[in-house]
């Protein structure tokens, strides 16, 4: 008979990481305190980036050794047996429901529930997401709408931290409770008790730095406030698992860093127990830090999410305190006041109190409450996943299944038919699964099946986009070939990765009986036997030329190596070797011979490693001036050119080195310049963060009192650093500055118009000190603020001279309902042609697009839109690096992107179309996403999108006063 349990529990509980860890211990141990029995569940294989995960994994080992019960790891369609053994299901802490994590999925939504189970979600986090939609690149375009059915049937629900709670209300019109982590719903004294089950214990007095992720920047951090407090020792912890151990070991290298290398939960704790300071970046770490009542001071993450740092210091009554940069130097952690030993853990304590008492009440009503009728919905699961529940529906032929048997036990190559030395992917797997691993960023190559005998390849919405025909199939030879289903000329290759190298070391061509053409009568050539000799019968003479035609056609930009068995005579210093185009007569150096390799007087063989700057090149050229001498002649038996496949020579890799060593410290200069003088998250260090924090507040007033639609008493947050920011600089005395004026005269538009509609923003004035507002009141709010423009007036003057036309160009972000002409839009691009670039390189591109759905997929995470109707068209422009050859050209893309964009504009507006520039400040996350989104190559940098349309017949439009010339001239 199958065992029942009361309570399932799913989460990462089997993670490699000590937060992980004690978040499922306490939850566990909470339930089971209750006199609930519990099973936690292993993670469901089956979905994208999940793995089998080992048993002597830490977190398992843990869980083995306080007793608990867990299931075994099993494909996901395998979760419906778990209603059999629980009749409550609950879902734990931790980023469980962050879109940005790939790896979650629907079971973390409980969809394999029965209707009639309890479903319960104990503070579960969205960690850092704040998209508009509950979506992401990880998954398809039924996730919002499908995991909002599971989340529908869920009993009890609750989140961790108030802003997932604000974007579950807005999203999704949930209202839901706020509950502390589990960590702190069990009495601490079970982690003390753990800690005394440590296999190791240091000795003395030390700090504890426990950092996910380390960098020299946390490092310095770390040692500075070690220094300022008088610690000789430092431990260091890590993520629970050995990889992270030595990245960590890498960093933080030095006899005064202390590391224990067996990993195991019990010896994490008492470190915490024991330390006289920590230092974290870590949720959980700043959660230890405060249940063993430890002084503390925190990195908020940025790559975990910021926000779940602040909610926790609101919680402990302590704020941004205990904070501290990873911009930080030294001299900012010894004058920081709150790197210190004193810190009062009584609010805190008071406050999280109540709010463990609040939270355990909540969870006790939700585990004894009754099922809710109303809760007992159907699952609902994404359509990536639906296929593996009907797998059984398709019956393979021996023949598939032998197929099947070689697709999995192989790895391929993925290329284009004729391209085979520019592969798309290489060491591609098809996964037993249904899934394709090993080909980065794809949306159109996800997974895979056999059908009728055919490998078909769909994207991740499970759209055919490759139908594959089997060419070769035996143990020996693994090659499929099919047409690209949104272009039938464009055939796709997957050809087994052993064939693949093989195919690849195979000579282009091998040339023995050589016979050499010229391009005057003042050659001599002897052909006889197997040796093809050649010689000069007048000197020198510019332009006379020897070459051979090559039999086969070389491809741009693929490296070749060139073998030539040769005995040649010559007083030249060197001899050259050249790639011809007969129809053009351009030609390419692609060796300079000297030394050894022409000062032998028998037969030897030399080599020339070259990659081609054309595809045109059809003939391999000696030139005359490599002839000197009267006895000067070349004799050579054969040429061998193929693909070349070696490192490059220990020379050349030591030069290539030099100059990325120097790439490397060029940027290090750029990033230790912006880090030194921008303002971390718009804290002002100096008077200039001061004015640009005052510009980009008012700028971001100023397009809300240009909305169309204008919702009332917007901008709290741009207000409150606004009045910090007029406040700072009113203290330099300087009233007069444009920035300043610019700023009183946007928040004296922001209280007139409020006063004109009636509406109450008397708590936006308290944001503002007295002396400030008094400055307010006498404005006349004429240096900032909007301006109301006319269609036909705005355009009547389109003949005007360049100074009017630049003088007038508004950023307009509303637009008519008239479609617009593409053609007016290259006629615009054209005119931008005309832009200066670097040696006229003309790498700038631009992406025209017209799909509103990609409209709003990408300006959902752009921002500049909010509010705002979304424009008809969106033009991205990039600049293409490939275009550049040196080291210090590394900010040149950025310089012509941006002088093409600004002709651009202008080339728009010179076709009547009104535009408005928009950032592409992105994170990875957000660049990946735009990359996939719109199908962008790695090789170009993002400049800017332009948002196009025609102008309605009139509109506001942010304005503000500009800086004179005298203000940003210096006369050297």
């Amino acid at each position: 008979m199958t065992k029942k349990y009361d309570v399932a529990i799913l989460g990462w509980w089997h993670n490699s990481n000590y937060g992980s860890i004690m978040t499922y211990y306490a939850l566990n141990k909470a339930i089971l305190d209750q006199g609930y029995s519990t099973i936690l569940v292993h993670e469901a294989l089956g979905y994208p980036n999940r793995h089998k995960l080992s048993t002597d994994a830490p977190a398992i080992k843990f869980a083995n050794r306080q007793g608990f019960e867990y299931t075994e790891q099993e494909n996901f369609t395998e979760l419906g047996k778990l209603n059999k053994i629980a009749d409550t299901f609950v879902v734990g802490s931790d980023q469980l429901w962050n879109p940005y994590i790939g790896r979650i999925n629907d079971d973390l939504f409980l969809n394999f529930t029965a209707p009639e189970a309890k479903r319960i979600a104990y503070g579960t986090s969205i960690g850092n997401f704040a998209q508009e939609h509950f979506q992401s690149d990880n998954f398809g375009p039924d996730f919002q709408q499908v995991e909002k059915q599971n989340l529908e049937r869920f009993d009890w629900m609750s989140m961790r931290e108030d802003d997932g709670i604000d974007y579950m209300k807005k999203t999704f019109g949930f209202d839901l409770p706020q509950v502390v982590d589990p960590v702190f719903l069990i009495n601490p004294k079970n982690y003390h008790d753990l800690a005394e089950k440590a296999t190791t214990v240091i000795e003395g007095r030390y700090m504890l730095a426990f950092i996910l992720d380390p960098n020299d920047e946390k490092r310095r951090g770390v040692e500075a406030v070690a220094d300022k407090l008088g610690f000789e020792k430092i431990a260091i912890y890590t993520d629970a698992n050995p990889n992270q151990l030595k990245r960590a070991k890498d960093v933080f290298s030095g006899e005064h860093f202390i590391f224990e290398d067996e990993i195991r939960s019990e010896n994490w704790l008492a470190a915490y127990k024991n330390a006289g300071y920590v230092v974290t970046d870590s949720f959980h770490g700043s959660c230890f830090a405060f249940i063993f009542q430890k002084p503390f001071s925190v990195f908020f993450n940025k790559v975990r999410g910021t926000n779940r740092f602040a909610s926790l210091m609101r919680l402990f009554k302590l704020d941004n305190s205990r904070r501290i940069y990873e911009e930080n130097s030294a001299e900012d952690i010894q004058n920081n006041p709150n790197v210190s030993m004193d810190i009062d853990f009584i609010p805190g304590n008071k406050h999280l109190a109540t709010e463990v008492e609040t939270s355990r009440a909540w969870f006790e009503n939700a585990l004894k409450a009754k099922k809710s009728e109303e809760k007992r919905l159907p699952g609902a699961t994404m359509v990536a996943n639906m296929r593996f529940f009907a797998t059984n529906d398709y019956s393979m032929t021996d023949k598939d299944f032998e197929l099947k048997r070689l697709l999995v036990n192989n790895k391929f190559a993925y290329y284009r038919q004729g391209e085979l030395h520019k592969p798309m992917a290489t060491d591609v797997e098809l996964l037993d699964d249904g899934s394709i691993y090993g080909i980065e960023g794809s949306i159109n190559s996800v997974f895979w099946e056999i059908k009728e005998g055919k490998l078909v390849i769909s994207n991740r919405h499970h759209q055919p986009t490759q139908i594959l025909f089997v060419e070769k199939a035996d143990n020996e030879e693994l090659l499929l070939l099919g047409p690209w289903l949104t272009d039938s000329k464009t055939i796709h290759v997957w050809q087994k990765m052993l064939n693949y190298e093989a195919e690849l070391k195979k000579p282009v061509f091998i040339t023995d009986k050589l016979e050499f053409k010229f391009t005057s009568q003042n050659w001599f050539q002897n052909a006889e036997s197997d040796i093809t000799e050649i010689s000069r019968i007048i000197p020198a003479k510019l332009g006379d030329q020897a070459y051979i035609e090559l039999p086969v056609t070389i491809q741009k930009n693929v490296p070749y190596q060139l073998d030539m068995t040769w005995c040649i005579n010559t007083f030249a210093p060197y001899v050259y070797l050249h790639l011809k185009d007969s129809k053009t007569g351009n030609f390419q150096v692609i060796h300079l011979f000297k030394d050894e390799d022409i000062n032998s007087t028998g037969w030897q063989t030399v080599s020339a490693v070259f990659v081609p700057n054309s595809s045109e090149y059809d003939q391999l050229m000696f030139s005359s001036f490599s002839f000197v001498g009267k006895e000067s002649c070349l004799k050579i038996k054969n040429i061998t050119v193929s693909r070349f496949l070696k490192p490059l020579s220990d020379a050349s890799e030591k030069q290539l080195q030099i100059k990325v060593d120097q790439l490397k410290d060029l940027c290090t200069d750029d990033y230790n310049r912006f880090k030194k003088f921008y303002a971390p998250e718009r804290v002002s260090r100096n008077d200039e963060n001061i004015r640009s924090t005052i510009m980009f507040m008012s700028h971001a007033i100023e397009k809300g009192l240009s909305h169309r639609d204008f919702r009332a008493g917007f901008g709290k947050g741009a207000l409150s650093a606004l009045a910090v920011n007029l406040d700072l600089w009113y203290d330099t005395k300087r009233v007069d500055d444009t920035f300043f004026e610019i700023g009183i005269s946007v928040v004296s538009q922001y209280f007139k118009r409020h006063a004109e509609l009636n509406a109450d923003v008397s708590d936006k004035r308290k944001l503002f000190s007295d002396r400030i507002l008094k400055v307010v009141e006498s404005d006349s709010g004429a240096n900032g603020g909007t301006v109301v423009i006319d269609r036909e007036r705005y355009f009547e003057s389109i003949t005007d001279t360049f100074v009017d036309v630049l003088s007038r160009r508004k950023s307009l972000r509303e637009y008519s309902d008239e479609p617009v002409d593409i053609k007016k839009i290259k006629q615009a691009i054209q005119l931008a042609m005309t832009t200066p670039s670097v040696c006229n390189r003309q790498a700038t591109r631009v992406h025209v697009i017209t799909n509103p759905e990609k409209i709003a997929e990408v300006m959902s995470f752009q921002g500049g839109f909010n509010g705002y109707e979304l424009p008809p068209v969106v033009l991205l422009v990039t600049n293409d690096i490939a275009a550049y050859s040196l080291f210090t050209e590394r900010n040149q893309p950025y310089v012509d992107g941006g002088l093409f964009a600004m002709t651009l504009l202008l080339g728009l507006e010179n076709e009547k179309l009104a535009a408005v520039a928009l950032n592409t400040m992105f994170d990875k996350v957000q660049n990946k996403a735009t990359r996939t989104i719109l199908n962008i190559p790695e090789s170009e940098v993002f400049i800017t999108y332009i948002g196009v349309g025609n102008m309605p017949e009139n509109l506001k439009t942010p304005h503000s006063k500009r800086l004179n010339a005298d203000d940003i001239t210096r006369i050297i």
